[in-house]
């Protein structure tokens, strides 16, 4: 079989799939066929040459891949079979009566994470990911063959780009090919990938989940519980949350109305949404910065004025900032509008977030 092989269809079978047209060619005493160069070729011919000489040294073609997932050559003969054999890899979820029906998904038994994520039978042709699910559940996906995937988008970049986010789960990832996926010749590309659906991923809050291996598997859980702070501008309630954990706390002085601007305790709620409150008491200024933040802001105030100084720029407030009962207090819009944190404002709460995408 030539490497430069090309399909011959007929022009009255244009329209007409590779998987259709195999199926044309089945009997059943033979394997399903396939067309090259003018001649009916089986699958099972294609695929022993792909076993025998790995799929970088066969002629590989959209419509191939097509035909041979279509008839599960894709997911025979798999290079992890010994991880399946030895009951690693399984098809129930020992967390809930789920069994997967993909051919290209297994679940990971509790127990034998590492020896599967890090398993050297997983560093091959292929593009095998192990992602994070519900309950704590790993489970590994199976991408199939990387040179079918070059073929498929017109390259491995293309095809990251267009799969990349689904692969990595929408972010809960945990590894390729057998290394931490941060580790990995895929990292950019994941990332890029992820950026395009997922814009908000770029913010350094959320970001910090996707970069630290410790959060492989959850990152997106993380991120879409976000870091934040939630005032019940009624009750003067907080509830303060980071990495998913939640405290509640009651503000030293509740939440009130100035000419149309809602007030808030300055300290309770930056430091709630990771900020660092210093006064410097020579120039009579107060000092916010995010030390956690490699983009983070520092903004200055100065009690009795309403412009804050931000990285150097000066801004308006629609009110000038002062003390009640000793506690500096700066209107709802400061933490909005100047500091500009992602924020959500209805029915007498507010939500203001560390992400700021």
């Amino acid at each position: 079989m030539k490497k430069t092989a090309v399909f011959i269809i007929l022009a009255s079978m244009l329209f007409v799939s590779v998987p259709a047209l195999a199926e044309d060619a089945v009997s059943e005493d033979r394997a399903p066929m396939i067309m090259l160069d003018g001649e009916w070729h089986s699958l099972d011919e294609i695929y022993s040459e792909i076993l025998e000489k790995g799929i970088d040294n066969v002629y590989a073609d959209q419509d191939i891949a097509l035909a041979l997932q279509y008839y599960g050559y894709m997911y025979k003969d798999l290079p992890y079979q010994p991880l399946i054999d030895a009951d690693w890899l399984t098809k129930k979820n020992s967390y809930s009566d789920f069994v997967t029906r993909f051919e290209n998904t297994w679940f990971i038994q509790p127990g034998r994470e590492k020896e599967v994520v890090y398993s050297p039978l997983l560093n091959g042709d292929r593009l095998i990911f192990v992602t994070g699910g519900a309950d704590g559940t790993l489970y590994l996906f199976d991408a199939g063959w990387k040179r079918l995937h070059e073929e498929a988008w017109g390259s491995i970049e293309e095809a990251f780009i267009n799969c990349g986010f689904s692969w990595a789960s929408d972010g809960n990832l945990v590894a390729v090919n057998g290394v931490d996926w941060q580790d990995s010749e895929y990292k950019d590309l994941i990332l890029e990938s992820l950026f395009i659906h997922f814009p908000h991923y770029k913010d350094p809050a959320n970001l910090r989940y996707l970069q630290d291996k410790k959060y492989n598997g959850k990152a997106a859980d993380y991120i879409f519980h976000c870091d934040c702070v939630d005032i019940d501008v009624r009750t003067g309630e907080m509830e303060v949350s980071f990495e998913m954990a939640r405290t509640k706390k009651q503000l030293s002085v509740k939440p009130f109305a100035d000419r149309g601007n809602t007030m808030l305790l300055l300290r309770d709620v930056a430091e709630g949404l990771g900020a660092t409150v210093a006064y410097n008491d020579k120039t009579k200024e107060i000092v916010i910065t995010e030390d956690w933040n490699p983009e983070g802001k520092t903004i200055i105030l100065k009690e009795g004025s309403d412009t804050a100084v931000v990285d150097g720029q000066e801004v308006k407030m629609p009110i000038k900032i002062y003390s009640k009962n000793g506690h500096t207090m700066v209107p709802l819009r400061f933490f909005t509008d100047v500091a500009e944190y992602g924020h959500y404002i209805a029915n007498g709460e507010a939500q203001i977030r560390r992400s700021r995408l």
